[in-house]
């Protein structure tokens, strides 16, 4: 594995919304999901819906080959793994409601998450949009939103320039994406969780 790919794999979009949350409660650490419940629970359940089960769909989708590898390099092979990653989106938010006292800041994220991934199912019926762009993008948007409210994390911010850029490197290097798939990816994820930050803090 170069250096490249293994990039592209820690930052892999369906790990990137259980680091910008982590990150939030560092930026931030009056952040809270509820006073008298575990965050080892929280994140248990977190990691659960919205990685192993995402990751669990897309082996049962290899081994039916709907898709061709887990990196889905054709456009048509992303409709079915974005959809269940949606659903599982839509699953954990309602969970962790019911469960928790969920701070308005991390409740914006996760709907935030639910938008790009909208956006993502929709443009990628008919073009090869960056879903790594897409979620770093995210990334990067949340934390600017959270430097306008609390002007903290701007090392952060910073930190996850450098590597959103690196991140395009890297995909680029693997032609993974064109120049465009790569910049409308980072600013449509960018817009969106800035907004939902912003909106539903």
């Amino acid at each position: 594995m170069n250096v490249y790919k293994f990039f592209s794999f820690v930052l892999h979009p369906i790990f990137s919304p259980v680091i910008f949350i982590c990150l939030s409660f560092i930026v931030i650490p009056q952040t809270k999901i509820s006073i008298d419940q575990s965050y080892g629970v929280f994140f248990i359940t977190l990691i659960g819906i919205t990685i192993i089960i995402p990751l669990l769909g897309v082996l049962i989708l290899l081994k039916k080959n709907v898709i061709s590898s887990y990196e889905m390099k054709k456009k048509n092979e992303r409709f079915a793994p974005i959809l269940i990653t949606g659903i599982c989106y839509i699953l954990v938010l309602t969970q962790l409601s019911l469960v928790y006292i969920l701070d308005p800041l991390i409740k914006a994220q996760l709907i935030g998450v639910g938008v790009i991934l909208s956006v993502a199912l929709i443009i990628s019926r008919f073009w090869k949009i960056s879903l790594h762009m897409l979620a770093m993008g995210g990334g990067v948007g949340i934390m600017i939103g959270l430097f306008l409210i609390s002007v903290k994390g701007g090392g952060w911010l910073i930190g996850l320039l450098i590597a959103s850029f690196f991140l395009g490197v890297c995909r680029k290097k693997e032609k993974a994406h064109n120049n465009v798939q790569l910049i409308v990816g980072f600013f449509v994820g960018l817009i969106v969780e800035l907004c939902c930050v912003l909106f539903f803090k």
